[in-house]
């Protein structure tokens, strides 16, 4: 009708939609009382009188119902297709299907290193020879989990158990050593160098592994206030005519 089309051309489709609301009622109420109506049989009539296929003799359906087929494991390219209808729901699919998902590189993405408080805000010194020894120390074990990993003589589990073990045992030796908040920040920073990228994922898992929490505290350092706004006669924030100010959460 909104094409155009007078409602005569359209009254019997509009008398089942009519039909399929007072079915799905029906439905609702049968947790209530029985109801005379077979919604089956009525529903496999009406499934039958719309039917289409297409010339490979496979059932056509909305273009929507590809997802929830496919969410359900009713999804068979052999026996159904898809197209647009003009439905509410496949309008809906055109808006969603135009949106594409932006791609972001590396250089989009904050470093780490910006969480942490600026060096100069920092109290000690870094102390490099501990530094040094941290990161020969990591090396060495990522060179023994790589060893373990092209060992063809155990099992796949037991591998991950003894480069677990490792890592682990690397976890427990740092959390027994005290460093300067200087010295954490150093550390820190290093994860990010292009020359320690061959260990910067298993030095990030050490260093904040448990029960080791020298390093959680540590970013807690440069954690800054959240702020809501509270509605108040004497704010200083002015929204429709309402006044707000700031609290710290």
């Amino acid at each position: 009708m909104n094409n155009g089309v007078p409602f005569e051309e359209v009254e019997e489709l509009y008398n089942d939609i009519c039909q399929l609301d007072v079915m799905s009622n029906l439905d609702i109420d049968n947790a209530k009382r029985e109801n005379p109506a077979d919604n089956v049989k009525e529903l496999k009539l009406l499934k039958q009188k719309y039917e289409e296929r297409d010339e490979q003799d496979r059932y056509i359906r909305p273009k929507f119902f590809m997802y929830l087929d496919k969410d359900k494991g009713y999804y068979d390219k052999e026996r159904k297709t898809y197209k647009y209808y003009d439905t509410t729901m496949d309008y809906l699919e055109r808006v969603i299907n135009r949106y594409k998902l932006p791609r972001y590189s590396p250089n989009d993405c904050i470093p780490f290193s910006k969480v942490l408080l600026p060096e100069e805000e920092l109290d000690g010194q870094v102390y490099y020879p501990q530094v040094h020894r941290i990161i020969n120390l990591i090396e060495d074990t990522q060179n023994e989990i790589k060893n373990i990993w092209s060992r063809s003589s155990i099992s796949n589990s037991l591998k991950y158990l003894l480069s677990a073990e490792k890592q682990q045992s690397m976890v427990d030796y740092i959390n027994g050593l005290q460093f300067s908040h200087k010295t954490m920040w150093y550390l820190l920073k290093v994860i990010e160098k292009p020359e320690y990228s061959h260990i910067k994922k298993l030095m990030f898992n050490i260093l904040f592994g448990s029960p080791n929490t020298s390093f959680f505290e540590y970013i807690k350092l440069s954690q800054k206030p959240i702020y809501t706004l509270t509605e108040c006669n004497n704010g200083d924030i002015k929204i429709y005519d309402f006044y707000y100010k700031n609290e710290v959460n």
